[in-house]
């Protein structure tokens, strides 16, 4: 009754945006912003009855409620939410780590990376051939890049309810997300010269692992600096937001993923628990409907009956691949539980198939087959890494 309630005031508090997203103080739009709002955190509520991760349940009523979305049109700033969500989600990860701790698991996260790349591409190279009966290269990358990708948002929600998030395993799933971006990027960009050209340039590939790998190196310096320079009771919010949005900026014209600038930001720069709480404070209030946002992006207008085997296949080969990434790990750790976190592809697998559809990459029934993967294999990874974390106990 609580969460019910704590919904009800989410929705009418978190409405305001509808001001600043477009609609001005229209009512209509302010009511589509609170019923958005409502079903996420009511999502919530019915996954915590399930004893799922609240996530879930906000994952979920956005898969279903996008059947609607023909008849009933939801706020356009949704889809900025998830951004907003997974950025701050990030942010919090990345205070909470030990970046000294990190090191120590950097061995075991470039295997997982490099395991949960090569494997799941090579998956979805070989379905776009012999399932879909694809000639087309640009259309058999897409499915190898889009099964490459990787969304810890979900997992590191699942961690954190699980009181996981201070283990070896945790470390290793975020620091080879973090990896699995740098490459997802270089790979999307490859096949963006490969689309354009008909040929792999091997500059298109490197430059992105490049850039992604010096902004990470550079921006632990300039937080080395800014720690030893900026004392503890000097660092103010606007302070530690103003360096954050500094290491947003750079990465956006740097062509960086959000997670990666978002994550090292967290991680470099040393904040006060009192700027903690406030994070904290904030993301309770955003996670569910950033969730919310990124389940609303199913389009359920491109799917049929003909294309669930094929849906199905893709989702079992996509998420048996990421699996398999987690069984590379020594077998003092729980490798199921690493393996069932790199399976979601959320909101990044999405972006890929959207850039890939703008393009005129893949086919109408390659995005529905795609689409249709990346929510399932979404849907599943948190519930698997409930059971895979059984009888678990924090390091």
């Amino acid at each position: 009754m609580r969460l019910i309630l704590t919904a009800l005031i989410g929705a009418l508090f978190l409405a305001t945006p509808a001001f600043a997203a477009g609609g001005g103080g229209d009512p209509a739009v302010i009511g589509m912003w609170g019923l958005s709002f409502f079903l996420a955190f009511f999502g919530a509520f019915l996954a915590l009855k399930c004893g799922q991760a609240t996530v879930v349940g906000a994952l979920i009523i956005g898969v279903g409620v996008a059947y609607f979305k023909q008849w009933i049109h939801f706020p356009h700033g949704l889809a900025l939410m998830s951004t907003i969500g997974m950025a701050v989600l990030l942010f919090e990860a990345g205070l909470e780590s030990d970046l000294k701790e990190m090191k120590k698991e950097l061995k075991n996260s470039i295997t997982v990376a490099i395991t949960g790349v090569v494997l799941p591409g090579i998956a979805g190279a070989l379905f776009a051939i012999y399932w879909m009966k694809s000639s087309s290269i640009a259309e058999i990358g897409t499915f190898a890049v889009a099964l490459t990708a990787t969304s810890v948002g979900i997992s590191l929600q699942v961690l954190e309810q699980l009181k996981l998030k201070d283990t070896s395993e945790a470390r290793i799933i975020i620091g080879a997300a973090v990896l699995d971006d740098i490459l997802g990027m270089a790979a999307l960009a490859a096949l963006g010269g490969i689309a354009a050209s008909g040929a792999l340039s091997f500059m298109g590939f490197a430059q992105p692992v490049v850039i992604g790998l010096g902004f990470i190196g550079g921006f632990i310096l300039i937080g080395g600096w800014f720690n030893r320079t900026v004392k503890g009771d000097e660092r103010s919010f606007m302070i530690v937001s103003a360096v954050s949005t500094l290491a947003l900026a750079l990465a956006g014209y740097l062509g960086i993923a959000t997670i990666i600038a978002t994550f090292v930001a967290g991680a470099v720069l040393k904040a006060d628990h009192d700027f903690e709480g406030l994070v904290k404070s904030l993301g309770k209030l955003i996670y569910a409907p950033a969730f919310f946002a990124v389940g609303l992006l199913m389009d359920w207008s491109v799917m049929s009956a003909e294309i669930v085997p094929a849906i199905l296949a893709l989702s079992a080969a996509a998420f048996i691949t990421k699996l398999a990434a987690g069984f590379v790990l020594p077998g003092h750790l729980n490798r199921w539980l690493v393996g069932c976190a790199m399976a979601s592809r959320g909101e990044v697998g999405l972006a890929v198939i959207a850039i890939a559809k703008a393009n005129n990459w893949i086919s109408g029934e390659g995005f529905a087959v795609l689409t249709g993967t990346v929510i399932l294999v979404t849907v599943l990874a948190p519930i698997t890494m409930k059971m895979a974390a059984k009888n678990m106990k924090t390091s």
